[in-house]
Formats: structure tokens, sequence, C-alpha cells
């Protein structure tokens, strides 16, 4: 994996939101961590299907792309 790009994301926004789904569009390269921190690889998941897992961090070296859904509380 090359250098990666870290996007963190904070559960207790003002909005309420959380991010309580994600799709894999390209899983090169990208490794998740859900809110329990268990760390998820992108390679174990289908491209193109929902999952309905929670995620606080996305690591992303280059050329993965990962789609995050917001759910409202």
């Amino acid at each position: 994996m090359s250098t990666p790009t870290y996007h963190n994301f904070n559960h207790t926004s003002s909005s309420n939101a959380i991010y309580g789904a994600f799709m894999i569009a390209n899983a090169t390269n990208v490794q998740l961590t859900a809110s329990n921190d268990a760390h998820l690889l992108a390679s174990d998941f289908n491209t193109k299907e929902i999952y309905d897992i929670s995620i606080k961090r996305v690591a992303i070296g280059g050329t993965g792309k990962v789609y995050l859904f917001k759910r409202q509380q």
C-alpha cells in the first residue's frame, strides 16, 4: 500500500448523523476502521454492495474509492 490518506469521521457531530453504512467502488489500497475499532480490508467485501457497518476511519492509498452513507439519529 502506498502512503495512505486518512479520513477520520466524528460520530458526535451536531447533526447527530453517523456514517452507518459503506459501499466499496474500488477496493485497491483501502483499509477501513469500524466504529468498534475493528480493522477491515476493502478487498474482503464485494464492490457495489452496501454494507450496514458503521465506519470511523478510512485509509486510501491512492487508487481506492469508498462511499459512506450517513444515518440520521
